[in-house]
């Protein structure tokens, strides 16, 4: 990532539950990384949405930072992505509420980060699937990642110890979707 649209996408999280994802805050975030206060239009051309998209893929492109993932069963290794992408934006709960809200308001691009952000997961957690497991993993992943995210957005418990225990079982409740779903090809 460019180190100025880096400075940018910190300040706005930084600043975004004041002025909302806005023309003003990348105005501002140019100022302050010490740029023309239009620079942003050069990063993100496609406006303020471009700039809530970078954030949610400097998200995904740090989700595997610091982790060993090598001796990790799968769901093990999608549990620990999860938590080390939360655990890094901990502090940056209004910046994602923000996005989310702005997704609201566009929703194909909010379908669209989900999608990647899932990808991302599975990518990192070693999937190679091309058949139809490909979609049914991203799906699932998605219902699991969004309420898990949801669930810790609002979580006070210590260390957010609540939500892992949330995601453990969401992720537990896919486990078994699978599981039923191979019993019934067995059975066809």
């Amino acid at each position: 990532m460019a180190n100025s649209q880096e400075k940018i996408l910190n300040y706005c999280a930084k600043n975004v539950a004041f002025d909302g994802w806005t023309e003003k805050l990348l105005r501002n975030a140019s100022v302050s990384a010490g740029l023309d206060q239009n620079y942003w239009k050069i990063i993100f051309p496609g406006g303020v949405m471009d700039a809530v998209d970078a954030y949610v893929e400097q998200a995904n492109e740090n989700m595997a930072a610091g982790l060993d993932l090598s001796k990790l069963r799968t769901t093990e290794k999608v549990a620990a992505l999860i938590k080390n992408r939360l655990t890094q934006y901990k502090n940056d709960k209004p910046a994602i509420l923000a996005s989310l809200a702005a997704y609201t308001l566009h929703p194909l691009r909010g379908i669209q980060a989900s999608y990647r952000t899932v990808d991302a997961i599975w990518r990192l957690a070693g999937d190679t699937a091309t058949d139809w497991n490909f979609y049914t993993k991203r799906g699932l992943l998605a219902g699991v990642y969004a309420s898990t995210l949801n669930f810790w957005l609002n979580d006070s418990s210590k260390d957010h110890e609540d939500t892992w225990k949330f995601l453990d079982a969401r992720l537990a409740e896919v486990g078994n979707v699978g599981k039923f779903i191979s019993k019934i090809k067995k059975a066809i």
